[in-house]
């Protein structure tokens, strides 16, 4: 969060990376979740939510997709729709379905970035550290007309065993995240 500033907007797949993203939110960011779209139940669309909104966004404004394998692999098909040069799609790569109870998934046999880079993204690299990881995210965020920009992460399995949930509601995470991006747009306008 620290690399994307505070122009990015983030969309967060479902499950352990939305409330991750949730919770530091909460915890270092003063519980301002006004940048992030938390998708809630809707496995797999996080890549065509940040795709649709950062084709509406200024050209400035980077959009942030954490992602996770599982999940891309269910809407493979809409890397290739993926366009907006201001999208910075963030794979986080584990190699299993981890939030639904942990079965192993196809992506430790696949070059995702190989694929991210034949679907059309004209940058696709893979991380492994949180160094490179922040590097990798500032670098794009610098650029923001250079995308879209696929950044995919190893890591390995495992989460916190006391990882919270939402203390806010869908609607009201939908009402604060809708009124930061009419902001966004409006002033985009007047400038």
């Amino acid at each position: 969060l620290k690399s994307g500033g505070d122009q990015a907007t983030y969309v967060g797949t479902t499950g352990y990376l939305s409330r991750e993203l949730f919770e530091i939110r909460a915890n270092e960011y003063g519980g301002d979740h006004s940048h992030d779209f938390l998708c809630v139940g809707n496995m797999g669309h996080a890549g065509s939510i940040a795709e649709g909104l950062a084709t509406h966004m200024p050209s400035d404004s980077p959009v942030v997709c954490m992602d996770g394998d599982g999940a891309l692999l269910m809407h493979m098909g809409s890397m290739a729709t993926n366009k907006a040069k201001n999208l910075i799609h963030v794979l986080v790569n584990n190699g299993m379905h981890e939030s639904v109870g942990g079965q192993p998934t196809a992506a430790a046999g696949l070059n995702l970035c190989g694929i991210a880079r034949e679907a059309g993204y004209p940058t696709a690299i893979r991380v492994r550290t949180e160094e490179e990881l922040s590097a990798a995210v500032s670098n794009a965020v610098a650029h923001p007309n250079a995308g879209p920009v696929f950044i995919e992460v190893l890591v390995k399995p495992g989460v916190r065993s006391d990882l919270g949930r939402p203390t806010t509601t869908p609607q009201e995470n939908k009402d604060a995240f809708m009124h930061r991006i009419e902001k966004i747009q409006s002033e985009s306008k007047q400038a």
